[in-house]
């Protein structure tokens, strides 16, 4: 049974939670098998079309095969619903675009149906890399080290370049947004996953971190997740991605859309932070009370829910109308049970993320 220092019982969370990778992973290094689709596009049209496709600008994005620049970046619907939030990153001759997972093919669908006369063509390329995470306090340091020197102090997230690790050459590091502090993705040539594998096993204070713990980690930085956070039922704004989308740039794939909800405020939900000191459902629905009439409105959900070592707290991810979306404040809720019996709780909304 997987428990804390203060007796707290992660099992009724998750069952193969792994505390004490965790804690490695916060005070240390940890890894993870962290898959991704990947694709390569390619064409003299490459940055023109994919500028008219995504919320982000990619205008003075350029790089070189051995060191470039990257950016993250958004697909949506025409009514800006998400279909993905990816990584662009710019190579000498082609982009490497990270999409994910199960997302690669169609995200290539998507932009083939909108490649009319251009110069444009796309290759998936999942099966050449084996993806992982590397993260934690000491994680930029360990990379430094095993690399032989690689300076990554400088590489700002998104931006990527390539290394040798012993017998593991040719590897794609690529800064990502923080997770226990520092954060890379390390895309392995695949005829080198098991090398890699072995050599991170190898050294002292690094952990190898399973999807359950990963997911706690995941959820106390906030990331959000596809078809969790992540739908075609929401927009960039209501997700918290709006560091994602360049208001300056021309048209493309949903603006008109993203353009009214900003300029008239017409944001309806937002993702936001819940914490409680008892377990928090998925099932759970946000109500409001208050409603004319007396009747109970329903105003939100959760998206992922998790215990927090770091914390002592249960934490969730969810979606609550804009005008119930203020920190500090506490949320009622209220789950069902297979008989229609309810019960009640009452969660305190907080900032994202959960934890720095």
């Amino acid at each position: 049974m997987n428990t804390l220092s203060n007796g707290t019982d992660l099992s009724n969370t998750h069952h193969s939670f792994n505390a004490e990778a965790y804690t490695t992973a916060k005070s240390s290094v940890g890894w993870h098998k962290h898959p991704c689709d990947i694709v390569i596009a390619r064409g003299n049209d490459r940055f023109d079309l994919l500028q008219r496709m995504t919320t982000n600008t990619l205008n003075g994005l350029a790089g070189t095969s051995e060191r470039g620049a990257g950016i993250q970046n958004i697909l949506l619907t025409d009514k800006a619903r998400i279909i993905d939030v990816f990584t662009v990153l710019a190579r000498e001759n082609d982009l490497m675009l990270l999409f994910s997972p199960g997302m690669g093919v169609q995200a290539m669908e998507w932009l083939e149906k909108y490649t009319f006369i251009d110069d444009f063509a796309t290759t998936d390329s999942t099966a050449e890399y084996a993806p992982f995470l590397v993260f934690g306090v000491k994680a930029l340091q360990l990379l430094e080290e095993i690399t032989g020197g690689v300076v990554l102090g400088d590489v700002r997230t998104s931006a990527w370049l390539k290394a040798d690790l012993p017998d593991v050459p040719e590897i794609v590091i690529v800064k990502q947004p923080p997770l226990c502090e520092f954060c890379y993705t390390l895309l392995v040539p695949k005829a080198f996953e098991r090398q890699f594998i072995e050599l991170l096993s190898s050294l002292e204070g690094v952990a190898e971190v399973n999807d359950a713990t990963f997911e706690t980690l995941r959820i106390e930085s906030a990331w959000g997740k596809l078809g969790l956070e992540w739908t075609n039922e929401r927009n960039p704004l209501e997700a918290g991605l709006v560091g994602l989308v360049d208001f300056k740039k021309g048209c493309y794939i949903g603006q008109e859309v993203i353009a009214r909800l900003d300029t008239y405020n017409k944001v309806k939900m937002r993702l936001s932070g819940f914490v409680s000191d008892t377990p928090i459902s998925l099932q759970a629905r946000i109500i409001d009370e208050q409603s004319e009439a007396g009747k109970r409105t329903d105003i939100g959900g959760m998206t992922s829910t998790t215990f927090s070592p770091e914390l002592g707290k249960y934490i969730a991810l969810g979606y609550i109308r804009s005008a119930f979306a203020n920190p500090g404040a506490f949320a009622s809720v209220v789950v069902a049970d297979e008989n229609g019996s309810e019960t009640a709780q009452m969660l305190e909304i907080v900032k994202l993320p959960f934890v720095m």
